[in-house]
């Protein structure tokens, strides 16, 4: 079968070459334009500091950007998974990174890729029982770790034959660089990578500073697999520390005043290695120059790290550009001026005399930020896109206890039309603590070449051509939903031969809006003791918003209702807002007479009120009108006139007085005495308007798609 073929070939494929390898070979070996888009890897970094916020808390945040429609699970380490002295062996497809535990481990919450049910997308083993990708998380402790940003080294320093060599060649090698990545296993020892730095700091470190010592004397020991940039905080410190090679590093203990962003790019610039607020490996200096790559000043203990060992210095991330502009609107920054001049955006501690002076960046926001700034950088058209897997913005209170002296806000799956929801994570003692959205188990995509003839598919475009089939129960998971909906929003054009209007794009952006806003003050309020629950009902409820919005622009269409007409985008308002409902399953019938039993029971519904479960359809709402003094509840099956239509509307409303007058339509005098002022306050109002003609048309009877365009409007 077709999904037998499909499952063949991505189990052979991944064997041979995982995705995430994949995309870095491609990154390493494609050559670019100066100042082009890098868009392969595209994991995203924001640190803003506790000065820069309203709350005075320092936001520490990373995006993880692996793949499309790749699942993503959330869960909590159990303490004592691994016993003292206990072997970790990590995922094959990286070296098998081993590690012996000093301790019982801690507990800890990550994210990891799903294993489709039991495959690992990484090396393809089948019953895989080594994590696969994890990615973010806080322990019991207290320590967060984000994990990682990819950067990239230079390489003279780094070069080898293969980059992504596995084995040794005749009992070598092949190195050409000075300090390469750690990719083959001597003596049990192998270069630590990304997707195994969580599970091991996590499980050791009982306080920030411990992380960072811990995981740089593995450079030292083990070296690192690939180059990375890693936060590694707890509530009272944040540290940053990025590698471009496989033992030489650079971390520095991020200060409060300090904004910085990194979009796979090394950020730490031109710095003195003698601060006490920077850690560096002994021989960063020495090995930048063997490999003729140094830019600094030895004698004074100076390098510039960005310039000495990251590569990829001939570009500029777009994500980059589009931050910096974002933080500050006076910036107007091109990628061509930030290549030109790095201080813009690096990481340094002296001034243009090479006087220490401090760890700052010379970013500077044009607002004091909240968390809903820190929020929408992630939403930027080049931030957040069908990549996006997973984020996790570590929020940090020096006040507090350490039981909330960390608030995790999580999202998950493509971020231009999401929200994050927060959490305690020391409070998350079980992964049955947790939403069980987040831990949705399923099949790989299918990914096909023909559109899927099952009118009842969902599918995406995928990104190498054909499309993206989802699952069967993919609305189960909180990844796909969310992953869902910004895809189809991206995609329908291609899909349906309609792209999604403008109007419908801002609803959806309005009420993930509201959601995050609603989020925020009930997090804000929430006693400790319910905090857990209320997490987990405001993931649900994400959740159900994203499934509700997926409907709302792949069901609410009917073929009677053009795209793009004047009535269309209210038509489908009034349906997902359930005031209004089609004819038939395909049919609204824009051109049907309202009846005096239809209006009664939109103004009711609009009232918040349940009218089924009647002898009639309308009887609930007849009784409605009429206590309401709207109606008086005779003749049902009439038709109404516009001039009818806008004194039920205003009744509704109150009666309320209309100071205007109708005199600019040319047939104002056939509107009727007891109609007037309804008809006045309804043009004052913006709810009615003339017919094109100069003329009102109040004897006209009034169509569904003119009370589904004025309801709309009233609504608002």
């Amino acid at each position: 079968s077709p999904h037998q073929i499909k499952i063949e070939w991505r189990t052979r494929t991944v064997k041979k070459f995982s995705l995430k390898k994949l995309v870095t070979a491609v990154a390493v070996t494609t050559s670019l334009v100066a100042a082009a888009t890098i868009s392969a890897s595209a994991c995203t970094t924001i640190y803003v500091g506790a000065d820069q916020t309203q709350e005075k808390t320092p936001f520490v945040a990373r995006t993880e950007d692996y793949g499309w429609n790749y699942n993503k699970q959330w869960f909590v380490m159990p303490e004592g998974k691994w016993a003292k002295g206990d072997t970790f062996l990590g995922c094959p497809g990286y070296g098998e990174f081993e590690w012996k535990f000093t301790h019982d481990s801690y507990r800890f919450t990550y994210f990891t890729n799903d294993q489709y049910q039991g495959t690992c997308p990484e090396c393809g083993q089948e019953n895989a029982t080594h994590p696969s990708y994890t990615e973010f998380g806080t322990n019991e402790k207290g320590v967060s770790v984000s994990a990682t940003e990819t950067i990239y080294g230079r390489p003279e320093v780094t070069k080898t034959i293969d980059p992504f060599v596995k084995t040794k060649v005749d009992g070598k090698v092949n190195i050409t660089g000075v300090d390469p990545f750690v990719k083959v296993k001597v003596d049990g020892k192998v270069g630590i990578e990304e997707t195994d730095i969580p599970t091991i700091i996590l499980s050791e470190a009982d306080s920030a500073k411990a992380g960072v010592d811990l995981l740089l004397n593995i450079y030292k020991d083990y070296g690192a697999y690939f180059a990375s940039g890693v936060f590694i905080c707890d509530q009272n410190e944040t540290w940053y520390i990025e590698n471009c090679s496989g033992t030489q590093y650079v971390a520095i203990k991020v200060p409060d005043d300090m904004i910085f962003l990194e979009p796979n790019m090394a950020v730490i610039g031109r710095v003195d290695l003698d601060d006490k607020n920077i850690i560096a490996s002994d021989k960063l200096i020495e090995m930048a120059q063997k490999g003729g790559t140094f830019v600094g000043d030895a004698d004074k203990n100076i390098i510039d790290f960005r310039a000495s060992y990251a590569g990829r210095l001939d570009r500029v991330d777009q994500r980059m550009v589009d931050g910096l502009n974002y933080l500050n609107k006076n910036y107007n920054y091109t990628a061509e001026q930030l290549l030109a001049d790095n201080t813009r955006f690096t990481i340094s501690n002296v001034n243009d005399k090479d006087e220490q002076v401090g760890l700052y960046t010379n970013i500077k926001a044009d607002r004091t930020l909240d968390k809903n700034d820190v929020f929408g950088y992630y939403k930027l058209s080049s931030i957040g896109k069908p990549s996006n897997q997973d984020i996790e913005i570590f929020q940090l209170f020096k006040d507090k206890d350490v039981t909330t002296g960390t608030v995790g806000w999580v999202g998950v799956g493509n971020m231009s039309n999401n929200v994050f929801v927060p959490y305690y994570p020391m409070l998350l003692t079980d992964s049955k603590d947790m939403y069980e959205g987040y831990q949705a188990t399923l099949p790989a995509v299918q990914k096909v070449a023909e559109r899927p003839a099952d009118a009842s598919a969902f599918f995406v475009n995928d990104k190498k051509g054909g499309f993206a089939v989802y699952p069967e129960g993919w609305r189960n998971s909180y990844y796909f939903s969310f992953e869902g909906l910004g895809g189809y929003i991206a995609d329908a054009e291609a899909i349906t031969g309609t792209a999604v209007s403008a109007a419908d794009k801002q609803y959806v952006q309005d009420k993930m809006t509201a959601l995050q806003n609603e989020f925020n003050e009930t997090f804000a309020k929430v006693e400790l003791k319910n905090a857990t629950e209320t997490s987990r009902q405001m993931a649900a409820k994400a959740h159900a918003t994203a499934l509700a919005m997926i409907d709302y622009l792949t069901e609410g269409s009917f073929n009677d209702v053009a795209s793009g007409s004047w009535y269309a985008d209210a038509v489908k308002n009034v349906v997902n807002k359930g005031l209004m409902a089609g004819t038939g399953k395909d049919t609204f019938a824009p051109d049907n007479q309202v009846t005096r039993a239809m209006m009664w029971t939109v103004l009711a519904r609009l009232d918040g009120k349940d009218v089924s479960g009647a002898s009639t359809w309308y009887a609930k709402a007849m009784t409605w009108a009429i206590e309401k003094g709207v109606s008086d509840g005779t003749f049902p099956g009439n038709s109404i006139t516009r001039e009818q239509l806008a004194t039920m509307l205003w009744r509704a409303a109150g009666s309320p007085e209309a100071k205007g007058a109708l005199t600019n339509f040319n047939d104002a005098a056939s509107v009727s005495s007891w109609a007037t002022q309804a008809m006045t306050w309804a043009v004052e109002q913006g709810l009615i308007s003339g017919m094109g003609d100069g003329a009102l048309n109040p004897q006209g009877n009034a169509t569904r798609a003119q009370l589904a365009v004025i309801l709309t409007a009233y609504a608002k």
